[in-house]
């Protein structure tokens, strides 16, 4: 079953649209809790593409060979902050660039990039990328208020995790900067072993994640649901158009809602059914209508 599960993720080159469908998948109940759950904790081995990037960054033959320097020596106020040790700043200026343009892979390679280049502090390169990370996280925290299902605590629950973790992996990062510096590790020259360090956090990053998640996610699907914690489910017709969905499961999701339109339309209304539950399902109904709407 993780086999299979890895396949599936690996094969997405997305980490956020795979946690966004596992999202749906599991609001729509297309797939069993423990399976939904499972690929959410394993979204971030849909960035695997990063690897292969930064490997191919270390071994460019034409590293140092252009540099952005120049067009900016006229003002000694860039260079001296391209320079500085401020990760905070960087951190933040970052992570509000990925909330606006929230492509995680693209913002990691041009800072990979920068840093291979050496035109970029180690320290920057390091905030800028924890500030990307935690603008995924963020991004997927702010969609909670439109949730109204059972997912509401599962998906505040999950972006609360991602965030900590990115948190606690940038401190670690951070103090293995200072003692490496404090070893020389990076007196040699402006450049060496600065790439490499980068990769080192951009790692320590995932890791942290992923075995946060793993660890929540282990004990979250093991929870007790009671009967009477049973909410209506599909509300996430309401964000179908704000999430990072293939067009292949929004094809799956589209059949899906059709067929349970079609078998809600045929069955009977039988009497003595309690109003809260006829309710519920009258508001269901509405739902998957919207969400067959939105995916049109």
């Amino acid at each position: 079953m993780i086999q299979d599960m890895i396949k599936k993720v690996i094969k997405k080159f997305s980490a956020t649209q795979v946690q966004h469908e596992s999202l749906v998948a599991l609001d729509f109940k297309m797939c069993d809790e423990k399976s939904g759950l499972m690929q959410m904790c394993f979204s971030l081995l849909a960035n695997w593409p990063l690897a292969l990037i930064f490997v191919i960054m270390y071994f460019n033959p034409f590293r140092y060979q252009f540099s952005i320097q120049s067009f900016f020596l006229a003002d000694s106020r860039i260079m001296a902050w391209a320079y500085s040790e401020n990760f905070m700043m960087a951190f933040v200026i970052f992570a509000l660039i990925g909330s606006l343009i929230s492509i995680e892979i693209l913002w990691l390679t041009l800072i990979a990039w920068l840093i291979s280049n050496g035109e970029i502090h180690v320290l920057i390169s390091v905030g800028a990328a924890a500030g990307i990370i935690f603008s995924a996280a963020r991004k997927n925290l702010k969609l909670i208020s439109l949730i109204e299902t059972k997912m509401k605590n599962t998906w505040m629950f999950f972006s609360l995790v991602q965030m900590i973790s990115v948190c606690a992996a940038s401190a670690i990062s951070y103090f293995l900067y200072l003692n490496l510096k404090n070893f020389n590790f990076f007196s040699s020259s402006m450049t060496i072993n600065r790439y490499e360090f980068f990769v080192l956090t951009v790692f320590i990053q995932y890791l942290t994640q992923f075995g946060l998640l793993g660890i929540w996610g282990h004990f979250y699907s093991r929870r007790k649901i009671e009967p009477a914690d049973w909410k209506i489910s599909y509300t996430t017709a309401e964000i179908i158009r704000k999430l990072n969905l293939s067009r292949s499961f929004r094809s799956e999701l589209l059949l899906f809602c059709n067929e349970k339109l079609e078998i809600k339309s045929t069955m009977p209304i039988l009497a003595g059914i309690p109003d809260r539950l006829q309710k519920l399902s009258n508001s269901e109904t509405e739902y998957l209508k919207k969400a067959v709407q939105n995916l049109k």
